[in-house]
């Protein structure tokens, strides 16, 4: 692999259920604790939100995101596998229509806005939130099927923690997080390091008598840190200063077709945010500004390729919260981006410029909250449709509670779209939809059981859909907004919980339907009308339960992923798959001081399956950890 200097940095400087939450205190991991709810600014109150289980973070000290995302949950992750891509479809979206943010700021690259959820760490976070349904008139480009949220939580003491891992396949990894908290500031640093072979043996399927392989060219390394100072003058203001940089190089092995790969990829990113808030007793407002700088490099001896892909961006957002009449608030959200990208497949250095206004009306009363903003945007002096969204959420009588959406939503096309060469097209518009949702809450105790059930359905359809077509007159490919995509479906999640004396137990499910199919296609393109979009299962389905006792427990989790179409005709398939999960942990305490053990069994049945054709996944593999976690020091 590629080596560089200074690569590994270390620096001192994760919706639990309602029901389930209160379980989770004894064993909690600190460092990657379940936070307060997003701040009332950013709060939409009929979208859903899922957090990482605290228990299940503890099998996942050293994974990403998209680790995560494959056990809780409804969204559709469609791996590539460790050394891989990974990207997901929330409700039928595309890969591009999900919204990565930073506390509240736009991470997705100008140059493709495909986010790989394998370059983002759980562990350099203490806030992690995923939401679903359209949020465009608040985030803007891309937020169509949902957005993620990346934020730290404010430490309440100091601390000090570290882990280290070991996993099957050559997979290492550690972690160190410190806080210290005084009246006024507060800082904190986490760093992570991480390495891996990945090189399982599988079941080559695209070989006749299906013979016995190990991955190969296969390899990981990153290693990252992201260091917050902030500092509280007074109750009413408060100034933070944060560093993220974090660096990823992997190797990129063959598909199951390939003789051989000798690509190599690495990723690297250095993010700098500063933020500014006051809250007074009726007014508060918001100033936050990031800078970007991002690098993707693709080599390739094989072909004599090596590419470079570069984008720089700075960001800026005012926000400011001003109370009306009665139980109303009103609001502005303006929001500012400058991107500058360089490529091989540019003719020159390309930029960008986004300036957005988001006036909004608000009215919450005991039983019910109501929320309407519309945005208003310019991309390059261009004006892009309204955006609106409302959103209201009513409390029922015997605990029940409805939330309803109904909102405009938008996606820019890439620069890649824009100015690739040969191919681009200057003239392409967004992609514009409409979509709506409705979820019905509940809340029950019976006997010492506590359920919390919610169930819902949405609707999505999304015009002039961006797609890439081949140019019969020069010979290349080409994006064209030709395609009217449908999306519909329904989600389900129940949880439940007891406690029986010093034990507790909790089981949570989740299930989705999700239809999308193609209404409006191109000419030459009518055998796809109709079909379900390729890597979109119409059914998944997940669940996890837990036994605790004291200070240890015992867990098991199950993922279902239906049949995948890997052709837009859906001639072509992949079956669904099934895995499981066994994980067991304990805790020994002393004073201050803890320390933790996690053992986990995953992949438990040995499921031969593919996430995406002919990229091969795990068998049966295991992990160890070990935690120190030293509080109040």
């Amino acid at each position: 692999m590629k080596k560089r200097s200074g690569f590994f940095v270390y620096a001192l400087c994760c919706w639990l259920p309602v029901a389930a939450q209160p379980l989770d205190t004894t064993v909690q991991l600190a460092p990657v604790r379940v936070a307060a709810a997003m701040p009332p600014v950013q709060r939409q109150p009929a979208l859903f939100t899922y957090k990482p289980d605290s228990l299940l973070m503890r099998a996942l000290p050293a994974g990403s995101v998209a680790d995560w995302l494959q056990w809780q949950g409804t969204v559709s992750v469609r791996s590539y596998g460790s050394a891989g891509l990974a990207t997901v479809s929330v409700r039928g979206s595309g890969s591009q229509q999900n919204a990565v943010l930073w506390d509240g700021l736009s991470l997705l690259s100008p140059l493709n806005s495909t986010p790989d959820f394998n370059l983002l760490p759980l562990w350099l976070f203490s806030d992690v939130q995923l939401q679903t349904g359209s949020s465009s008139a608040d985030f803007g480009s891309g937020a169509v099927g949902g957005a993620l949220h990346l934020g730290q939580s404010v430490p309440q003491h100091s601390s000090l923690s570290a882990f280290v891992e070991t996993r099957s396949f050559g997979d290492r990894s550690t972690g160190l997080a410190y806080a210290h908290r005084s009246k006024k500031w507060w800082y904190s640093a986490r760093a992570l390091y991480r390495q891996a072979d990945n090189d399982f043996s599988y079941l080559n399927t695209a070989k006749f008598g299906a013979p016995e392989e190990q991955l190969g060219h296969a390899a990981t390394r990153m290693g990252g840190f992201l260091q917050e100072v902030c500092w509280q003058p007074h109750a009413k203001h408060r100034l933070k200063l944060r560093w993220w940089y974090q660096a990823y190089d992997r190797q990129l092995p063959p598909s199951m077709t390939e003789a051989l790969s000798t690509a190599n990829q690495a990723d690297s990113a250095n993010r700098l945010f500063l933020s500014w808030d006051y809250q007074g007793e009726k007014r508060s407002f918001s100033f936050k500004s990031a800078y970007l700088s991002e690098l993707n490099q693709y080599v390739d001896a094989r072909i004599n390729l090596n590419e470079r892909h570069r984008f720089k961006a700075l960001l800026q957002e005012f926000r400011l919260q001003q109370p009306l009449s009665g139980n109303q608030q009103g609001s502005l959200l303006v929001q500012q981006a400058y991107y500058w990208a360089t490529s091989p497949n540019y003719d020159l250095g390309v930029q960008q410029h986004r300036l957005a206004l988001v006036p909004g009306w608000r009215i919450q009363r005991p039983r019910f909250n109501t929320q309407f903003r519309v945005r208003s945007e310019w991309v390059d002096g261009r004006f892009v449709p309204l955006t609106p969204s409302l959103q209201h959420e009513q409390r029922l009588p015997r605990g029940y509670e409805i939330h309803a959406a109904v909102a405009r939503n938008y996606r820019l096309p890439t620069l890649n779209d824009l100015y690739w060469r040969p191919g681009g097209n200057v003239e392409l518009q967004p992609e514009l939809g409409w979509s709506s949702e409705i979820a019905l809450h509940k809340k029950l105790q019976v006997q010492g059981h506590t359920f919390a059930l919610r169930s819902g359905g949405f609707f999505t359809e999304v015009d002039n859909w961006i797609i890439w077509l081949p140019n019969a007159s020069f010979g290349f490919w080409s994006p064209r907004n030709l395609r009217r995509v449908r999306s519909w479906g329904f989600e389900q999640q129940l949880n439940w919980s007891k406690t029986a004396g010093k034990m507790q137990l909790r089981a949570t499910a989740d299930y989705a339907y999700v239809h999308t199919t193609n209404q409006q296609v191109s000419v030459g393109e009518t055998a796809i009308r109709g079909k379900q979009l390729i890597y979109v299962p119409r059914h998944q389905l997940r669940g996890r339960a837990f036994v605790q006792y004291q200070q240890h427990f015992i867990g098991w989790q199950f993922g279902y992923s239906g049949l995948r179409y890997t052709s837009t005709d859906n001639s072509a398939f992949l079956p669904g798959y099934e895995q499981s999960s066994l994980l067991l942990g304990s805790d020994f305490a002393f004073k201050k001081h803890t320390l933790r053990f996690n053992v986990g069994i995953h992949n438990l049945f040995n499921t031969e399956f593919q996430a995406v054709a002919w990229r091969p996944m795990p068998g049966r593999h295991f992990h160890l950890n070990i935690t120190y976690h030293l509080n109040k020091l």
